[in-house]
């Protein structure tokens, strides 16, 4: 009994440990905000990422904002003087140029590899064990997915014991765009130039009159005639057309769904 017990605890040293962190992501519009959660254990937090993140569409990542509180350090670009002082911090998108499978990254791809580590003083705060890491803004054209994975050069993910074995769940998120009528996009729509012409005249009135009391989503709903872009056309909208009626408008409505009826 006493060798089984014995051996039982050997395998049991020899299994390496392992360091479960889920890096997904949240998406606000077209804004996409790349996380991570520690699972277990607790205690072995992430020290360092590098992570390819790209869409399955033609969009294009636009701008990056970084949490640079708890990553600061981007290796890839980091500028070091000769007596160890810092000189730049460098940026959290690696450059395309340094190894094969980096992506080109913002503001003309649909994806980016970004590099960011933690560095602090012996005995000194260690990372949360749950945050975010990137926040990045993308110019939809369409639904897309955000694919989130290691990049191999750069290590995919480094943990705070490096004697255990990273465990990575990467996860996706998705982005839904929404349409909008094009006549929402004129900058005189909201005061009654349902054509888009620049001018409220007797083209702008069948759409007024042929909506009037219906709301969307029914078939009779004109979208153009709706002025305030409430979902109804009605007596709200009434004074808009008749005041501009014969009229060149103001050309300074919103473009886009102002009410979020079309994209809620």
């Amino acid at each position: 009994m006493k060798k089984v017990v014995l051996v039982l605890a050997m395998l049991a040293m020899a299994v390496p440990a392992m360091a479960r962190i889920d890096v997904g992501c949240a998406v606000d519009g077209n804004e996409v905000t790349v996380t991570y959660d520690v699972i277990s254990p607790d205690t072995n937090v992430p020290r360092g990422f590098g992570l390819d993140i790209y869409l399955d569409c033609d969009a294009n990542v636009t701008s990056v904002d970084v949490n640079d509180d708890d990553f600061w350090v981007f290796p890839g670009s980091i500028d070091i003087n000769d007596d160890g002082t810092i000189d730049s911090n460098g940026s959290v998108v690696a450059d395309s140029g340094v190894y094969a499978d980096t992506l080109d990254g913002p503001p003309d791809s649909n994806g980016m590899t970004i590099e960011m580590g933690s560095l602090y003083p012996s005995g000194g705060d260690t990372p949360p064990s749950s945050g975010w890491l990137v926040k990045f803004y993308v110019d939809v054209a369409g639904s897309c997915t955000v694919v989130i994975e290691g990049n191999a050069s750069r290590a995919g993910l480094v943990v705070e014991d490096t004697t255990a074995t990273a465990d990575p769940n990467y996860g996706t998120c998705s982005i839904e765009s929404c349409s909008y009528p094009a006549c929402w996009d004129y900058s005189g729509q909201c005061h009654a130039d349902a054509s888009g012409d620049g001018f409220v005249n007797t083209t702008d009135w069948p759409a007024f009159r042929d909506s009037f009391f219906k709301s969307y989503p029914d078939a009779g709903y004109n979208p153009c005639a709706d002025y305030n872009r409430d979902g109804i056309v009605n007596t709200t909208d009434w004074p808009e057309f008749r005041d501009n009626f014969f009229t060149t408008p103001a050309l300074d409505c919103a473009t886009g769904d102002a009410s979020g009826i079309y994209c809620p």
